[in-house]
């Protein structure tokens, strides 16, 4: 375990994601483990050693506060917006209210999951009117606690603060980023209200 890996780690369980400050709480856990100690161990120790630490800390902190962050585009839509599988290895996405959309054809190692992939898109874009907040597709890395990546998930983020992430695939990373290239394109251009590019 090395130190830039640990405060990695470390940065994801103050994430508002479950799954993410699981998944950072998870790695420092195997990280310890792999230098033959546990979690326990560890905080036990730091808590056994409070005034230590206390004495290495600056004594006087300067408290800056953080820039406001940009306020988010409005969300303004009418009706609800649609994505479905139109034939085999494809998916449609639909603006509120149309009949027929803008059919993608999927990259093959995504074509098999088109109905998989086209569900979780809809679920994504049905949570961004309702909640009234626009998302991005982003990459993220599941790792091992040796900081390997596992596999990544293209999931949908949003602007809104506490809203929970949907995943739309999980796959390789290059698969993912391929799947992640067409999507990103095709939701700008059928949902600019919702998609924040």
């Amino acid at each position: 375990m090395d130190k830039p890996g640990l405060e990695k780690m470390l940065k994801m369980t103050d994430s508002d994601s479950e799954t993410d400050a699981i998944m950072g709480l998870r790695g420092i856990q195997g990280g310890f483990r792999a230098e033959g100690l546990t979690l326990s161990e560890a905080v036990l120790f730091a808590f056994d050693n409070i005034a230590v630490m206390k004495q290495r800390k600056p004594a006087v902190t300067i408290e800056q506060k953080p820039a406001a962050p940009a306020a988010p585009k409005p969300v303004s839509t009418t009706g609800m917006p649609n994505c479905r599988m139109p034939k085999p290895g494809h998916i449609e996405l639909l603006a509120p209210g149309a009949a027929s959309g803008t059919v993608i054809a999927l990259p093959p190692s995504a074509a098999e999951d088109a109905a998989h992939i086209a569900d979780h898109l809809k679920d994504a874009l049905v949570a961004s009117v309702i909640n009234k907040s626009r998302f991005k597709l982003k990459l993220f890395d599941v790792k091992n606690a040796r900081g390997e990546i596992l596999e990544t998930c293209l999931q949908a983020e949003y602007d809104r603060d506490g809203m929970a992430v949907v995943k739309i695939w999980t796959n390789v990373r290059g698969e993912c980023a391929n799947l992640a290239t067409l999507l990103r394109k095709a939701a700008a251009q059928v949902y600019p209200d919702l998609y924040a590019s």
